[in-house]
């Protein structure tokens, strides 16, 4: 199955000007969560939503402002380097007979707790965590999860070729998020009409 074609950007407006400091915020993207969970080892179902090895992409940013200072830079790395194995082993302990697309949702909420949890277990400073934007693409639906101070924006062409920007959603405080599956159709998606 040939993915969707997808443009990626993300906008960062605060940062220091001292070069040797860390950047707060961290960008991810893996155009091939595929090769990555066989890489890793990683089972992921091939039914229901995966079925016939569906391709995922995932794109996320991970924002360590909420922890400013010295914590911010380290909260954003430690998020960009994990989140991609958190989201695998949820999405590996899915059951090949409920492969659908709520339990993709629950499998983006668990490894979003399970991060948070475990950054801020080794980081006792922390207070906020992080806050991220995280977008999981599976084959035609699109699957967004919010967090912390976190928004984003689908930019969508019509068929008139005019440009569309729809908000998706703005995440709110260290734990709530804005979650949705947006199935993208026909030559939006990379597929035909």
């Amino acid at each position: 199955a040939k993915p969707p074609r997808v443009l990626v950007d993300a906008i960062y407006f605060r940062g220091s000007s001292d070069p040797k400091q860390k950047p707060l915020l961290r960008h991810v993207i893996v155009k091939d969560l595929n090769k990555v969970a066989i890489q890793l080892k990683y089972e992921i179902p091939n039914a229901g939503i995966f079925e016939k090895k569906a391709p995922m992409g995932m794109y996320c940013l991970f924002d360590g402002m909420s922890g400013a200072g010295i914590p911010g830079p380290t909260s954003a790395e430690f998020c960009a380097r994990n989140y991609h194995t958190m989201l695998l082993n949820c999405l590996s302990e899915l059951r090949p007979g409920m492969a659908s697309a709520s339990s993709v949702e629950g499998a983006l909420v668990k490894s979003l707790e399970a991060l948070d949890k475990e950054l801020l277990a080794r980081n006792p400073d922390l207070v906020d965590g992080c806050g991220a934007a995280v977008a999981l693409l599976v084959r035609d639906h699109l699957f967004i999860a919010l967090m912390g101070r976190c928004t984003a924006i689908l930019c969508e062409v019509d068929d008139d070729g005019k440009k569309i920007a729809k908000p998706l959603g703005r995440g709110i405080g260290p734990l709530k998020r804005s979650l949705g599956d947006r199935a993208m159709k026909g030559a939006r998606a990379g597929g035909k009409e």
